[in-house]
């Protein structure tokens, strides 16, 4: 609704409070609702008979006096309370629906294709949208007053909250307020306990959650705790409390740190003005109990991972109106969804100039994306029919492959989709090598960082500043080229890793002429793909460090004696079967760069076998052998 602005109508939304809801629920009318559902007289009779049979005395010096029997209303904490409540509101929502069915009353839709929201009920919180015009204020009144003389319940007017979409007028927004008898105002509060509005200051609106936290910790610091229970309070209480926020929102990184920071100073501490020594950073505190932490958890992973969890929703269930409303609000900016959403742009794939762009012509319909499932062999696992839709084919793919072909798949779409954006706003192409060799290295890291969850992982082992193991059943290779000042030979040498960083095998080259550093890189990596491919061709990970040469085997043709060195790459590469090329820094890649230097002080090529020539071996135990 905050961002409603641009249809003809506006939107209200009304926010209402129920006195004394459980207090006030008329027998009856759960009778009725329970037979109105469908419920048998048998079945109906035994709920009935746990909500009639309740007397209440009083206690007064551990005496008894007297029995009120009650006749309307249910216990407040009765296991059968929540159920019976939520039946009785199904009586409203009853009203709601047959109103909306005749057109009296008109929801409102997030995006185009969203289902259109008329009321949302939870508990005691009920919000309603409606068209914001006085007709349908008198309807939403009506309806109000009519669940009121039927079910017992009473509204409580003073507690009343409208808000509108900016596209409201003036004169509308105060003939709604005077036919439901109720003060706009400009911020509703909370619904399901988070703010309804969610501003660009999200630090500022976290700052409560915070708060909360700070408040909880407070309560315990004055008392005497073990270690067992101060680790069952942070886990059972001070965690807990932004659960509910993580599962929807991103929570940012200052105001995960600040949660963490007062977490820890209560473990450390000892009492409220001691704070104590912190003998253990925070990260380590939240390893696994089997590698020395406590199993605490991380406030922006855990974020991310419940976030991840509703992606997974959105992927795989189709059915709750959350995810119908995520998917038609958070499509693909494809030409075609900005042209329906009136953007002034050609509706036609600017790479093939056939059909029109939509979700399924970038992943799956388009010459270069058919091409790529090809390559990769999944064009059977990806058939599409007519009329499906990335959502349908996604579920049937979900269905029909194994683990490792679910994770490629999302993985070639994440990429497929970032190279349709670099080729439409940079016009730099990605080829399908690189498409591959991308999906293969991430699908590579990812497996590499679960063998790595039992222990800690540095900041600066996640980057590509220091040297790191393959997956398992890979090999790593490790190329670079030397250019010696005033000499017109260039060596090259590269080196073979294992999962276990432990030495394969190495081998150096010379080359008799004067090049281009560039020009030596891509030598370099033809020299070690045609080695390679004769004893290897699957699970293998090239790297160095020169990043336009990974960028230029990643994509398009060229013209230059480059260009054309590259293409040689291109074509050996098509015989391995799982294969990437990655760049990372020269610290990373030290022991190539050495093997390449002493290429100079040899005749002819070298190659070592099982163990690692002097000259290299205390960088690669240096290194994590």
């Amino acid at each position: 609704m905050k961002r409603l602005s641009q249809r003809r109508s506006g939107v209200a939304g009304l926010k209402i409070d129920i006195s004394k809801d459980y207090d006030r629920l008329e027998w009856g009318f759960i009778r009725n609702m329970l037979k109105k559902i469908g419920f048998t007289e048998s079945w109906c009779s035994r709920v009935m008979g746990l909500i009639e049979t309740v007397s209440y005395s009083f206690l007064q010096n551990c005496e008894v006096f007297g029995v009120v029997v009650p006749q309307r209303g249910v216990r407040q904490g009765d296991p059968i309370s929540p159920s019976i409540y939520i039946l009785y509101a199904e009586g409203l929502s009853s009203i709601i629906r047959r109103n909306e069915d005749v057109g009296l009353i008109h929801g409102y839709t997030i995006a185009r294709g969203a289902p259109r929201i008329s009321h949302l009920l939870f508990a005691d919180d009920y919000y309603f949208f409606f068209i914001a015009v006085p007709a349908e204020a008198i309807v939403m009144k009506r309806i109000l007053d009519r669940y009121e003389n039927i079910s017992g319940q009473m509204v409580n007017y003073s507690k009343l909250a409208v808000t509108f979409s900016k596209n409201t007028r003036e004169e509308n927004r105060r003939e709604v307020c005077d036919q439901l008898g109720v003060q706009e105002t400009r911020n509703p509060g909370t619904y399901l306990g988070m703010p309804m509005y969610i501003g660009r200051r999200k630090t500022a609106l976290f700052s409560g959650l915070v708060d909360k936290v700070e408040q909880k910790i407070h309560t315990w610091q004055n008392q005497t705790l073990s270690e067992a229970g101060k680790v069952t309070l942070l886990k059972t209480g001070a965690q807990a409390i932004p659960n509910f926020w993580m599962n929807m929102l991103l929570i940012p990184a200052t105001v995960c740190e600040g949660l963490e920071r007062r977490m820890n100073n209560f473990w450390w501490g000892n009492g409220r003005s001691v704070k104590g020594v912190k003998w253990m950073s925070w990260d380590k505190l939240c390893e696994v109990k089997e590698a020395g932490g406590l199993g605490f958890k991380k406030v922006r992973t855990f974020n991310i991972s419940m976030l991840a969890k509703q992606a997974w929703r959105l992927v795989t269930n189709a059915n709750p109106l959350v995810i119908s409303k995520m998917r038609a609000r958070n499509c693909l900016p494809t030409a075609a969804a900005l042209l329906g959403r009136h953007v002034d742009v050609s509706p036609i794939c600017s790479w093939c100039h056939s059909q029109v762009e939509d979700d399924m012509h970038v992943l799956f319909r388009c010459c270069f994306a058919k091409d790529l499932w090809a390559e990769i062999g999944f064009s059977q696992l990806v058939s599409d029919y007519a009329d499906d839709t990335v959502f349908t084919l996604l579920n049937r793919v979900f269905q029909l492959g194994t683990k490792e072909q679910l994770v490629m798949v999302g993985l070639l779409c994440w990429n497929l989709w970032q190279r349709r954006n670099t080729w439409v706003w940079n016009r730099v192409n990605l080829s399908i090598f690189g498409i591959k060799s991308k999906s293969c290295h991430m699908l590579a890291e990812w497996n590499r960082a679960k063998g790595l969850s039992a222990r800690k992982v540095t900041q600066q082992e996640c980057g590509n500043r220091v040297w790191c193991k393959p997956s398992t059943g890979w090999i790593k290779i490790n190329t670079n080229a030397a250019c010696l000042v005033g000499s017109d030979r260039v060596g090259v040498g590269c080196v073979v890793r294992d999962e276990r960083g432990r030495f394969v095998r190495s081998r150096t080259n010379i080359f008799m002429q004067q090049m281009q550093p560039r020009e030596a890189e891509a030598m370099g990596l033809r020299e070690a793909l045609s080695w390679v491919k004769e004893w290897r061709n699957n699970k293998c990970v090239f790297e160095c460090n020169a990043k336009l040469l990974v960028d230029a085997v990643n994509g398009g043709a060229g013209k230059s004696y480059f260009d054309t060195i590259v293409d040689d790459c291109r074509d050996i590469l098509k015989h391995f079967e799982e294969v990437s090329i990655t760049f990372v820094y020269r610290a990373a890649n030290t022991a190539a760069h050495m093997l390449a230097r002493a290429a100079h002080s040899m005749s002819d090529s070298q190659e070592w076998l099982s163990t690692a020539p002097e000259f290299i071996s205390c960088n690669l135990i240096s290194k994590g052998i």
